[in-house]
């Protein structure tokens, strides 16, 4: 490196009169933006100028040589920079020679800490040349006349290049993992239902694992949940499943039901062909549209009659058309059209079926026309189709097929695409709309099938289902709309208790939780959805449904059939709020049969929501008969028989599900007696007490003011809505009211037609 000029030789003779100073080698040329105090450089110049001329004269030249080349500007005048100088790089004046001993240790600790160091200017950057801005710039810049700009940043506070590439992968990897952790959390809070707020209504327990063994008596195996009455476990429902313990192979009954019906499909499959009258046709769809659409609503019924009309195939098809004529056709009070679906009913002391022409006729095309249209091009009406037909199957008691025809239309569902949003695609309102209620019909059949056979459901509310969901409540939207999602959103809150459930670990607060989850749903159903003695069909399951949820929530913790010593402090609570909404199952049933003059026309849905009922009041009939008096449960025990024997004449598995509690009885030793009594008479027995009356709510209210818990308030709609009240004067009565009824537009069951044409009087209330 070239030694700069001003250097003065080490044997150099010192000046006299002046301090002798070791003169400093020049600094480093690592780092040009980096040098020490002024008084460094002013010291030098002052030794410059105390130096004889013959030693300073190389010094001087080389001085005068620099101020030379800073008298030309580095930019010519119009192209001056115009950066202003910053006030944090001002520097002090320059201090004299003999001040630099006294500064001396200030100056190598700025060193060290590298707080002295200052930037040049760009001008001086340029040529590489020290500076130190003051006021208006630095020295040479004001010489010169011309602006002194500063540096923008000082690069020597920028971080290292290696520690922040370290730095970046950390929060990278930090990003990385929190991000997995929502998607996690998102996967898992899109099949739950965010809770709104916590209840702590009775105290924190832990109840233990499952048993390994089955609960050891009749009633605990009843409201268990987890077992059969066989004592085999069901893994994945807790619901009473009465219809699945009994086979159709008795020996005493050499006619089976299914057996009939594959013969009857196969004989009228063949001629093919089957054709219905334009009267016929009217009638069923008519049947269909007040008694089973809104209940279970699969296809829109705008466009479907729309395309029949035009004799369009978008979303109409032969096949959906006999599919629901065959559902309205089983409900029919006619039992000509009855046989075109259902099979023949064996008359009492009878070994072979009554012969019947083209039975099951209607049935047997649907099956046919569906099975065509699967093997040529399956389409949205397919699946609406086949979730129509399994209907039909469940009816029959062939579980399993319908099953496998509910899985088979959501996964053709999810296949076609239905489960995500179009609304940015070139598909019309109408298109939109058919899709929705297709895909949310898939999803209510397939909790339904869930819950009534305990299995894992099929669809999950994942990430991938992006299409809207079906609002429950909005006073523009028709009345259709708002049931079908109404019934959603309750099917999945009654899954997501299903859900929980089965992990055999419940605590108070989950549970309190879920409960509270249920009655917001209740409290915020449209005012159209409230209950009404009077209202649809489809509003009365709805709410026969939501209390169906509630006795599954709670019946694990009532302690039935469970000694004083293995019951929780609050059982007794829980019994009673399992107790209050088996009752009001009832009040519904009531109110059903007498506005329809009977249950024929109840939804399949119901069934498994009277075998609740009726195991609640079996259990509580069974352990408290010796101390207390049972005559009301056995009231509300004789309405669910009494609803039984009238749904299995269109919902032939009903039949099983009254067999199972005949044998439940004698097991339990109930005075069966006294319920065939009530069936034969049940004005005298069903009458409450004058001192039992009450103010009329959905629900009784259980409290607990020794220790201000356990308060359970089933909703009500308020005083605003009393017409959506039942009308029943007292929630313990069972009493059918005398209604009048309006004129139906097509004939209703006769009472008769019931007790007579299909069993005997004696029969009948034989309960087998």
């Amino acid at each position: 490196m070239e030694t700069p000029s001003f250097h003065c030789p080490l044997y150099m003779q010192m000046v006299p009169d002046i301090d002798s100073v070791p003169l400093t080698s020049p600094q480093n040329n690592v780092n040009n933006l980096k040098w020490e105090e002024d008084q460094e450089a002013g010291s030098q110049l002052q030794l410059l100028q105390a130096v004889p001329q013959t030693l300073a004269s190389p010094l001087l030249l080389r001085h005068q040589s620099l101020q030379e080349q800073f008298s030309r500007p580095l930019f010519p005048p119009s192209l001056q920079p115009r950066t202003r100088v910053l006030p944090g790089l001002q520097s002090h004046g320059y201090h004299p020679l003999h001040m630099e001993k006294e500064t001396q240790p200030n100056q190598s600790s700025a060193k060290r800490s590298g707080l002295g160091y200052t930037l040049a200017c760009l001008n001086c950057r340029v040529k590489k040349i020290k500076c130190q801005p003051e006021d208006g710039g630095c020295d040479k810049c004001k010489r010169l006349g011309i602006s002194c700009p500063g540096p923008e940043f000082d690069e020597r506070k920028r971080p290292s290049s290696k520690r922040y590439i370290r730095e970046l992968h950390s929060q990278i990897e930090d990003l990385q993992q929190k991000l997995r952790e929502i998607e996690f959390q998102r996967k898992v809070q899109a099949r739950e239902i965010l809770t709104l707020y916590e209840l702590n209504q009775f105290p924190s327990y832990h109840p233990s694992s499952l048993p390994k063994t089955p609960p050891g008596n009749i009633i605990a195996c009843l409201c268990d949940g987890r077992y059969q009455l066989d004592g085999t476990p069901r893994y994945a429902g807790p619901t009473s499943s009465l219809h699945l313990t009994l086979k159709e192979d008795d020996k005493n009954e050499v006619w089976s039901s299914v057996e009939a019906w594959k013969e009857g499909t196969a004989g009228s499959s063949q001629s093919g062909g089957f054709e219905v009258d334009p009267d016929t046709q009217k009638y069923l769809l008519d049947l269909y549209w007040k008694y089973q659409h809104t209940g279970l609503q699969v296809f829109h019924q705008t466009a479907f009659e729309r395309d029949m009309a035009a004799g369009k195939t978008n979303f109409y098809s032969k096949a959906l058309l006999y599919c629901i004529m065959a559902c309205a056709a089983r409900i029919s009070s006619r039992p000509k059209i009855r046989a075109m679906v259902l099979p023949p009913i064996r008359m009492p002391g009878s070994r072979q079926a009554p012969p019947m022409a083209d039975r099951q006729c209607l049935f047997a095309e649907a099956s046919r026309l569906l099975e065509e249209e699967r093997n040529q091009a399956p389409r949205i009406t397919t699946i609406q189709s086949l979730l129509l037909l399994s209907v039909i199957y469940c009816s029959f008691a062939d579980d399993m097929k319908g099953l496998s025809l509910t899985t088979a239309a959501c996964r053709l569902a999810i296949d076609m695409g239905l489960h995500r949003d179009v609304s940015k695609e070139n598909f019309t309102q109408l298109e939109m709309e058919v899709r929705q209620i297709t895909f949310w019909g898939c999803y209510a059949f397939d909790r339904l099938w869930s819950l009534y056979l305990g299995r894992a459901p099929y669809l999950r509310l994942d990430e991938s289902v992006t299409i809207a969901r079906l609002p429950s409540t909005d006073v523009i939207l028709p009345l259709h709309y708002l049931i079908a999602g109404a019934w959603v959103s309750l099917l999945e809150l009654v899954g997501f208790v299903v859900e929980y459930l089965n992990k055999y670990e419940p605590t108070t607060a989950k549970i309190n939780t879920l409960s509270d989850q249920l009655t917001t749903w209740y409290r915020r159903l449209d005012p159209q959805l409230h209950y009404k003695s009077d209202g649809l069909p489809s509003i009365a399951i709805l709410h026969m449904q939501y209390c169906a949820a509630i006795i599954v929530l709670y019946r694990p913790l009532a302690g039935f059939g469970k000694e004083d010593s293995q019951k929780l402090p609050g059982a007794d609570k829980f019994r009673g709020i399992c107790i209050a909404h088996a009752i009001q199952i009832t009040t519904y049933l009531t109110d059903y049969r007498a506005y329809h003059r009977n249950a024929t026309t109840l939804s399949g849905v119901g069934l498994h929501i009277i075998e609740m009922a009726s195991t609640i009041f079996i259990s509580d009939i069974t352990e408290r008969h010796k101390t207390t008096d049972v005559s009301q449960e056995y009231s509300y025990l004789a309405i669910c028989v009494k609803t039984l024997l009238e749904l299995e004449q269109t919902f032939l598995v009903a039949k099983n599900v009254r067999k199972v509690l005949k044998k439940v009885f004698n097991l339990c030793n109930l005075d069966t007696d006294r319920i065939k009594q009530i069936l034969k008479n049940p004005s005298c027995d069903l009458e409450s007490s004058p001192d039992d009356t009450t103010n009329t709510k959905p629900g009784p209210t259980f409290e607990n003011n020794d220790k201000g818990e356990g308060k359970i308030d089933m909703p009500t709609h308020g005083d605003h809505h009393s017409s959506t009240e039942p009308h029943m004067s007292s929630q313990n009565t069972a009493q059918i009211p005398d209604l009048s009824f309006p004129t139906m537009p097509y004939p209703q069951f006769p009472q008769q037609e019931i007790l007579y044409t299909y069993m005997t009087h004696n029969d009948m209330y034989q309960f087998g």
